[in-house]
């Protein structure tokens, strides 16, 4: 199955961006950050547009 988890972790690695400078980019916790990339909690709705920015989609 595809998750947004693992495409979040796909896009992070070839942009060559960590955790932290993600989160810090969406003033998020680097824990919540991660717990997307994990697929434990879903991404909120109202960041995804912010999310695209950054990996430039």
């Amino acid at each position: 199955m595809n998750f947004i988890g693992d495409k979040l972790r796909k896009l992070r690695i070839e942009r060559r961006l960590s955790q932290q400078e993600v989160a810090d980019k969406l003033n998020i916790d680097r824990k919540t950050y991660a717990n997307w990339e994990q697929n434990i909690v879903d991404v909120k709705g109202s960041l995804i547009p912010n999310l695209a920015e950054i990996f430039g989609i």
